[in-house]
């Protein structure tokens, strides 16, 4: 049974970055979302992909960030664990892009296809496993190219 935290404890997600993945990056050996351990808020949201047009038909990432969840409570069983990141397409349900417990606000998604759409949306996890309730969608573009 899952427990929801308080209203109000939600996370706010910001797409940080839409990039082409030219320095090599290869899906099989990266986990879909590799969450970061530093703390790094954003405070626009950036969707133009970065590299060279020769780099331009490589696989693409997004990078998510949010601001840390606070506690519902000083209790050490309310404290934030951390964070589930889910991703959807447009029709469809999303699913947890993350094997394990993102520590920090950082989550960089290897899976995204060009051409492309997605929808995000993240949840902080409490140490007695308590839920929150989403974060506000946001949306992903993937270029073409």
């Amino acid at each position: 049974m899952l427990k929801t935290l308080q209203a109000g404890l939600g996370v706010a997600i910001l797409i940080v970055g839409i990039s082409s993945q030219a320095n090599g990056c290869d899906d099989q050996a990266s986990p879909n979302c590799r969450g970061d351990s530093q703390a790094n808020p954003a405070s626009s949201i950036t969707t133009a992909p970065s590299g060279s047009a020769a780099s331009s038909s490589k696989p693409h990432s997004v990078k998510l960030s949010w601001n840390a969840s606070v506690p519902a409570s000083s209790s050490a069983r309310d404290a934030i664990q951390g964070y589930n990141v889910y991703r959807r397409k447009q029709g469809e349900k999303y699913e947890k892009i993350n094997k394990d417990l993102i520590r920090g606000t950082i989550c960089v998604d290897y899976l995204v296809k060009t051409g492309q759409t997605y929808y995000y949306e993240t949840r902080a996890v409490s140490a007695n496993g308590a839920i929150s309730r989403p974060s506000p969608e946001v949306t992903a573009v993937i270029p073409s190219r």
